[in-house]
Protein backbone atom coordinates (compact mmCIF):
# COMPACT_ATOMS: atom_id res chain seq x y z
CA UNK A 1 0.00 0.00 0.00
CA UNK A 2 2.87 2.33 0.86
CA UNK A 3 4.44 1.81 -2.59
CA UNK A 4 1.09 2.43 -4.31
CA UNK A 5 0.67 5.70 -2.37
CA UNK A 6 4.14 6.88 -3.35
CA UNK A 7 3.46 5.99 -6.99
CA UNK A 8 0.19 7.96 -7.01
CA UNK A 9 1.97 10.97 -5.48
CA UNK A 10 4.62 10.86 -8.21
CA UNK A 11 1.96 10.64 -10.93
CA UNK A 12 0.08 13.61 -9.49
CA UNK A 13 3.25 15.70 -9.35
CA UNK A 14 4.02 14.81 -12.98
CA UNK A 15 0.48 15.69 -14.08
CA UNK A 16 0.78 19.01 -12.25
CA UNK A 17 4.10 19.70 -13.97
CA UNK A 18 2.54 18.98 -17.35
CA UNK A 19 -0.27 21.43 -16.68
CA UNK A 20 2.18 24.11 -15.61
CA UNK A 21 4.17 23.67 -18.80
CA UNK A 22 1.04 23.95 -20.94
CA UNK A 23 -0.04 27.18 -19.18
CA UNK A 24 3.19 28.89 -20.18
CA UNK A 25 2.57 28.44 -23.89
CA UNK A 26 -0.90 30.03 -24.00
CA UNK A 27 -0.94 32.37 -27.02
CA UNK A 28 -1.41 36.02 -26.08
CA UNK A 29 -4.23 37.68 -28.02
CA UNK A 30 -3.43 40.78 -30.06
CA UNK A 31 -4.59 44.05 -28.53
CA UNK A 32 -7.61 45.44 -30.36
CA UNK A 33 -9.21 48.86 -30.42
CA UNK A 34 -12.39 49.99 -32.15
CA UNK A 35 -12.92 52.90 -34.54
CA UNK A 36 -16.45 54.13 -35.20
CA UNK A 37 -16.97 56.56 -38.11
CA UNK A 38 -20.16 58.55 -38.80
CA UNK A 39 -20.06 57.82 -42.53
CA UNK A 40 -17.69 57.66 -45.48
CA UNK A 41 -19.44 60.54 -47.25
CA UNK A 42 -16.57 62.99 -46.79
CA UNK A 43 -13.17 62.29 -48.28
CA UNK A 44 -11.52 63.13 -44.94
CA UNK A 45 -13.16 60.24 -43.04
CA UNK A 46 -11.48 57.79 -45.40
CA UNK A 47 -8.10 59.38 -44.78
CA UNK A 48 -8.72 59.47 -41.03
CA UNK A 49 -9.52 55.77 -41.04
CA UNK A 50 -6.44 54.85 -43.06
CA UNK A 51 -4.07 56.89 -40.91
CA UNK A 52 -5.37 55.52 -37.63
CA UNK A 53 -5.35 51.92 -38.83
CA UNK A 54 -1.85 52.20 -40.26
CA UNK A 55 -0.39 53.83 -37.14
CA UNK A 56 -1.98 51.32 -34.77
CA UNK A 57 -0.90 48.32 -36.82
CA UNK A 58 2.66 49.66 -36.87
CA UNK A 59 2.45 49.61 -33.07
CA UNK A 60 1.12 46.05 -32.89
CA UNK A 61 -2.51 46.98 -32.32
CA UNK A 62 -5.39 45.73 -34.46
CA UNK A 63 -8.17 48.18 -35.38
CA UNK A 64 -11.76 47.07 -35.95
CA UNK A 65 -13.60 49.68 -38.05
CA UNK A 66 -17.30 50.41 -38.51
CA UNK A 67 -19.04 53.18 -40.48
CA UNK A 68 -22.57 54.22 -39.49
CA UNK A 69 -23.57 55.47 -42.96
CA UNK A 70 -25.30 58.52 -41.48
CA UNK A 71 -27.48 56.51 -39.06
CA UNK A 72 -27.12 57.43 -35.38
CA UNK A 73 -28.89 54.34 -34.06
CA UNK A 74 -26.75 52.16 -36.30
CA UNK A 75 -23.62 53.77 -34.86
CA UNK A 76 -24.72 52.89 -31.32
CA UNK A 77 -25.41 49.31 -32.39
CA UNK A 78 -22.08 49.04 -34.22
CA UNK A 79 -20.19 50.29 -31.17
CA UNK A 80 -21.91 47.65 -29.04
CA UNK A 81 -20.75 45.07 -31.56
CA UNK A 82 -17.18 46.37 -31.45
CA UNK A 83 -17.22 46.21 -27.65
CA UNK A 84 -18.47 42.62 -27.76
CA UNK A 85 -15.42 41.68 -29.87
CA UNK A 86 -13.04 42.32 -27.00
CA UNK A 87 -11.63 45.74 -27.84
CA UNK A 88 -9.62 47.52 -25.14
CA UNK A 89 -10.40 51.11 -26.20
CA UNK A 90 -12.83 52.80 -28.58
CA UNK A 91 -12.30 55.87 -30.79
CA UNK A 92 -15.63 57.44 -31.77
CA UNK A 93 -16.34 60.16 -34.32
CA UNK A 94 -19.95 60.64 -33.30
CA UNK A 95 -22.64 61.25 -35.88
CA UNK A 96 -24.93 62.69 -33.22
CA UNK A 97 -23.16 64.13 -30.19
CA UNK A 98 -26.47 64.63 -28.37
CA UNK A 99 -27.75 61.04 -28.48
CA UNK A 100 -24.56 58.96 -28.44
CA UNK A 101 -24.13 58.77 -24.65
CA UNK A 102 -25.29 55.08 -24.61
CA UNK A 103 -22.06 54.24 -26.47
CA UNK A 104 -19.98 55.49 -23.54
CA UNK A 105 -22.19 53.78 -20.95
CA UNK A 106 -21.99 50.41 -22.72
CA UNK A 107 -18.23 50.75 -23.20
CA UNK A 108 -17.60 51.51 -19.53
CA UNK A 109 -19.73 48.57 -18.45
CA UNK A 110 -17.19 46.41 -20.30
CA UNK A 111 -14.15 48.37 -18.99
CA UNK A 112 -13.57 49.91 -22.42
CA UNK A 113 -12.41 53.54 -22.39
CA UNK A 114 -13.73 55.98 -25.00
CA UNK A 115 -11.88 58.67 -26.95
CA UNK A 116 -14.03 61.16 -28.85
CA UNK A 117 -12.30 62.31 -32.02
CA UNK A 118 -13.32 65.58 -33.69
CA UNK A 119 -16.82 65.56 -32.14
CA UNK A 120 -17.67 65.48 -28.45
CA UNK A 121 -20.37 63.18 -27.09
CA UNK A 122 -22.50 65.22 -24.72
CA UNK A 123 -23.94 64.24 -21.30
CA UNK A 124 -21.54 61.34 -20.81
CA UNK A 125 -18.34 60.58 -18.91
CA UNK A 126 -16.13 60.34 -22.01
CA UNK A 127 -12.53 59.54 -21.12
CA UNK A 128 -10.75 61.81 -23.63
CA UNK A 129 -11.54 64.24 -26.44
CA UNK A 130 -9.23 65.27 -29.31
CA UNK A 131 -10.20 68.01 -31.78
CA UNK A 132 -9.34 71.22 -33.53
CA UNK A 133 -10.83 74.45 -32.18
CA UNK A 134 -14.21 74.68 -33.94
CA UNK A 135 -14.77 78.33 -32.96
CA UNK A 136 -11.53 79.31 -34.69
CA UNK A 137 -12.66 77.51 -37.86
CA UNK A 138 -15.66 79.83 -38.05
CA UNK A 139 -13.43 82.86 -37.44
CA UNK A 140 -11.15 81.88 -40.33
CA UNK A 141 -14.09 81.38 -42.71
CA UNK A 142 -15.70 84.72 -41.88
CA UNK A 143 -12.42 86.65 -42.00
CA UNK A 144 -11.73 85.34 -45.52
CA UNK A 145 -15.23 86.31 -46.56
CA UNK A 146 -14.99 89.85 -45.22
CA UNK A 147 -11.66 90.36 -46.95
CA UNK A 148 -13.38 89.46 -50.23
CA UNK A 149 -16.48 91.62 -49.66
CA UNK A 150 -17.16 94.62 -47.49
CA UNK A 151 -20.95 94.61 -47.74
CA UNK A 152 -23.87 92.67 -49.17
CA UNK A 153 -26.44 89.95 -48.54
CA UNK A 154 -25.32 86.60 -47.17
CA UNK A 155 -26.89 83.21 -46.51
CA UNK A 156 -25.73 81.08 -43.57
CA UNK A 157 -25.58 77.31 -44.08
CA UNK A 158 -24.58 75.69 -40.79
CA UNK A 159 -23.52 72.13 -40.16
CA UNK A 160 -25.41 69.46 -38.30
CA UNK A 161 -27.36 70.82 -35.32
CA UNK A 162 -26.64 67.59 -33.43
CA UNK A 163 -22.87 67.96 -33.91
CA UNK A 164 -21.51 70.10 -31.02
CA UNK A 165 -18.92 71.55 -33.43
CA UNK A 166 -21.55 73.11 -35.70
CA UNK A 167 -22.80 75.79 -33.29
CA UNK A 168 -19.21 76.54 -32.26
CA UNK A 169 -18.29 77.14 -35.90
CA UNK A 170 -21.32 79.41 -36.21
CA UNK A 171 -20.29 81.33 -33.09
CA UNK A 172 -16.85 81.86 -34.62
CA UNK A 173 -18.40 83.10 -37.86
CA UNK A 174 -20.70 85.49 -36.05
CA UNK A 175 -17.91 86.89 -33.90
CA UNK A 176 -16.51 88.34 -37.12
CA UNK A 177 -19.75 89.03 -39.00
CA UNK A 178 -21.79 90.65 -36.21
CA UNK A 179 -20.10 94.07 -36.32
CA UNK A 180 -20.77 94.25 -40.08
CA UNK A 181 -24.38 93.16 -39.48
CA UNK A 182 -24.83 95.74 -36.71
CA UNK A 183 -23.49 98.50 -38.98
CA UNK A 184 -25.89 97.53 -41.76
CA UNK A 185 -23.12 96.63 -44.18
CA UNK A 186 -24.04 92.95 -44.17
CA UNK A 187 -27.54 91.49 -44.19
CA UNK A 188 -28.32 87.86 -43.35
CA UNK A 189 -31.11 87.01 -45.78
CA UNK A 190 -31.16 83.23 -45.26
CA UNK A 191 -30.20 80.83 -42.48
CA UNK A 192 -30.33 77.04 -42.28
CA UNK A 193 -28.63 73.96 -40.80
CA UNK A 194 -27.84 70.70 -42.63
CA UNK A 195 -28.73 67.73 -40.45
CA UNK A 196 -25.77 65.31 -40.25
CA UNK A 197 -23.96 67.69 -42.62
CA UNK A 198 -26.15 66.34 -45.42
CA UNK A 199 -25.18 68.12 -48.69
CA UNK A 200 -28.59 67.41 -50.21
CA UNK A 201 -30.30 69.40 -47.45
CA UNK A 202 -28.00 72.36 -48.07
CA UNK A 203 -28.64 72.20 -51.82
CA UNK A 204 -32.41 71.92 -51.35
CA UNK A 205 -32.47 75.01 -49.15
CA UNK A 206 -30.49 77.10 -51.64
CA UNK A 207 -32.65 75.82 -54.50
CA UNK A 208 -35.82 76.87 -52.70
CA UNK A 209 -34.24 80.18 -51.73
CA UNK A 210 -33.32 81.04 -55.31
CA UNK A 211 -36.67 79.86 -56.66
CA UNK A 212 -38.33 82.47 -54.48
CA UNK A 213 -36.50 85.08 -56.62
CA UNK A 214 -34.14 86.06 -53.82
CA UNK A 215 -31.20 86.23 -56.18
CA UNK A 216 -29.58 89.29 -54.69
CA UNK A 217 -26.95 87.50 -52.62
CA UNK A 218 -23.21 88.03 -52.53
CA UNK A 219 -22.08 85.13 -50.32
CA UNK A 220 -23.03 81.79 -48.82
CA UNK A 221 -21.27 80.92 -45.58
CA UNK A 222 -21.11 77.15 -45.95
CA UNK A 223 -19.63 75.46 -42.88
CA UNK A 224 -17.96 72.61 -44.80
CA UNK A 225 -16.84 71.52 -48.26
CA UNK A 226 -19.48 68.81 -48.57
CA UNK A 227 -22.31 71.34 -48.41
CA UNK A 228 -20.40 73.81 -50.56
CA UNK A 229 -20.01 71.12 -53.21
CA UNK A 230 -23.78 70.65 -53.34
CA UNK A 231 -24.60 74.35 -53.25
CA UNK A 232 -22.33 75.46 -56.10
CA UNK A 233 -24.06 73.37 -58.84
CA UNK A 234 -27.35 74.98 -57.77
CA UNK A 235 -25.76 78.40 -58.14
CA UNK A 236 -24.52 77.31 -61.56
CA UNK A 237 -28.09 76.58 -62.67
CA UNK A 238 -28.92 80.22 -61.96
CA UNK A 239 -25.76 81.51 -63.60
CA UNK A 240 -24.39 82.60 -60.23
CA UNK A 241 -21.48 80.18 -59.70
CA UNK A 242 -18.30 82.18 -59.37
CA UNK A 243 -20.09 85.46 -58.64
CA UNK A 244 -21.30 84.36 -55.18
CA UNK A 245 -18.61 83.76 -52.58
CA UNK A 246 -18.84 80.30 -50.94
CA UNK A 247 -16.78 79.18 -47.94
CA UNK A 248 -15.88 75.66 -46.86
CA UNK A 249 -14.01 73.35 -44.50
CA UNK A 250 -11.93 70.14 -44.79
CA UNK A 251 -9.79 70.95 -47.82
CA UNK A 252 -11.36 68.19 -49.93
CA UNK A 253 -9.79 67.68 -53.35
CA UNK A 254 -13.03 68.65 -55.08
CA UNK A 255 -13.19 71.84 -53.00
CA UNK A 256 -9.63 72.79 -53.89
CA UNK A 257 -10.44 72.19 -57.55
CA UNK A 258 -13.44 74.50 -57.25
CA UNK A 259 -11.30 77.15 -55.56
CA UNK A 260 -8.69 77.27 -58.35
CA UNK A 261 -11.51 77.16 -60.90
CA UNK A 262 -13.11 80.17 -59.22
CA UNK A 263 -16.43 78.82 -57.94
CA UNK A 264 -15.52 78.47 -54.25
CA UNK A 265 -13.81 81.22 -52.27
CA UNK A 266 -11.89 79.22 -49.68
CA UNK A 267 -11.70 76.20 -47.41
CA UNK A 268 -10.07 75.52 -44.05
CA UNK A 269 -7.16 73.10 -43.89
CA UNK A 270 -6.51 71.09 -40.75
CA UNK A 271 -3.56 68.77 -40.36
CA UNK A 272 -5.70 65.75 -39.63
CA UNK A 273 -2.61 63.59 -39.09
CA UNK A 274 -1.84 65.45 -35.87
CA UNK A 275 -5.38 64.97 -34.59
CA UNK A 276 -5.66 61.35 -35.70
CA UNK A 277 -2.31 60.26 -34.30
CA UNK A 278 -2.97 61.91 -30.96
CA UNK A 279 -6.23 59.99 -30.65
CA UNK A 280 -4.54 56.76 -31.74
CA UNK A 281 -1.70 57.23 -29.25
CA UNK A 282 -4.19 57.76 -26.43
CA UNK A 283 -6.17 54.66 -27.45
CA UNK A 284 -3.01 52.54 -27.58
CA UNK A 285 -1.87 53.84 -24.18
CA UNK A 286 -5.25 53.04 -22.64
CA UNK A 287 -5.31 49.58 -24.23
CA UNK A 288 -1.86 48.86 -22.80
CA UNK A 289 -2.71 50.31 -19.34
CA UNK A 290 -0.18 53.11 -19.77
CA UNK A 291 -0.44 56.71 -18.57
CA UNK A 292 -1.77 59.37 -20.92
CA UNK A 293 0.32 62.51 -20.45
CA UNK A 294 0.15 65.74 -22.44
CA UNK A 295 1.27 69.18 -21.24
CA UNK A 296 -1.53 70.94 -23.13
CA UNK A 297 -4.40 68.85 -21.76
CA UNK A 298 -7.42 70.94 -20.72
CA UNK A 299 -10.97 70.19 -19.59
CA UNK A 300 -14.14 70.74 -21.64
CA UNK A 301 -17.60 70.58 -20.07
CA UNK A 302 -19.96 68.24 -21.96
CA UNK A 303 -23.07 68.74 -19.84
CA UNK A 304 -22.22 66.04 -17.33
CA UNK A 305 -18.48 65.81 -16.99
CA UNK A 306 -15.32 67.83 -17.52
CA UNK A 307 -13.66 65.82 -20.27
CA UNK A 308 -9.83 65.74 -20.52
CA UNK A 309 -9.29 67.41 -23.87
CA UNK A 310 -6.55 68.00 -26.41
CA UNK A 311 -7.75 71.00 -28.43
CA UNK A 312 -5.47 71.94 -31.32
CA UNK A 313 -5.12 75.67 -32.05
CA UNK A 314 -1.73 75.88 -33.76
CA UNK A 315 -1.99 78.23 -36.78
CA UNK A 316 0.62 76.12 -38.57
CA UNK A 317 -1.76 73.15 -38.40
CA UNK A 318 -5.06 74.92 -39.20
CA UNK A 319 -5.45 77.78 -41.68
CA UNK A 320 -7.53 79.13 -44.53
CA UNK A 321 -6.76 78.13 -48.11
CA UNK A 322 -7.71 80.06 -51.24
CA UNK A 323 -6.46 80.31 -54.82
CA UNK A 324 -3.51 82.46 -53.75
CA UNK A 325 -1.97 80.07 -51.20
CA UNK A 326 -3.10 76.71 -52.60
CA UNK A 327 0.49 75.48 -52.70
CA UNK A 328 0.46 75.25 -48.90
CA UNK A 329 -1.67 72.10 -49.03
CA UNK A 330 0.59 70.64 -51.72
CA UNK A 331 3.68 71.39 -49.65
CA UNK A 332 1.95 69.83 -46.63
CA UNK A 333 1.59 66.59 -48.60
CA UNK A 334 -2.20 66.74 -48.36
CA UNK A 335 -2.97 66.93 -52.11
CA UNK A 336 -1.07 66.68 -55.40
CA UNK A 337 -0.62 69.73 -57.61
CA UNK A 338 -1.71 67.96 -60.79
CA UNK A 339 -4.87 66.66 -59.08
CA UNK A 340 -5.87 70.12 -57.91
CA UNK A 341 -5.32 71.74 -61.32
CA UNK A 342 -6.43 68.86 -63.53
CA UNK A 343 -9.45 70.83 -64.83
CA UNK A 344 -7.23 73.77 -65.77
CA UNK A 345 -4.99 72.46 -68.60
CA UNK A 346 -3.03 75.69 -68.89
CA UNK A 347 -1.89 75.28 -65.29
CA UNK A 348 -0.68 71.71 -65.73
CA UNK A 349 3.06 71.53 -65.66
CA UNK A 350 3.38 75.14 -64.49
CA UNK A 351 6.06 76.03 -62.02
CA UNK A 352 4.75 75.71 -58.48
CA UNK A 353 3.33 78.99 -57.28
CA UNK A 354 4.35 80.04 -53.75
Amino acid sequence: MKKIGILLWVLLVCVGCGRAEKSTVVKQEKIKIGLSLPNMQEERWQKDRDEIVEFCEENGVEVLVQSANGDGLLQISQCENLISQGISALIVIALDGKTSAPIVKTAHESDVEVICLDRLIEDSDVDYYVAYDAFQIGVIQAEYLMKAMSEGNIVLVGGSPVDPNAPLIRQGQMSVLQPYIDSGAVHVVGDTWAMHWNPDEAAAYIEAFLQSEKNDIQAIVSSNDGCAGAIIPVLAEYGMAGSVYVTGLDCDLAACQRIVEGTQLMTVFRDFSTQNLRAAKIAIALAKDQKVEYDDMEEIENGRYKVPTLKIRDEKLMYGVDAENMMKVVDAGWLEYDDIYKNIPEKMGDERQG
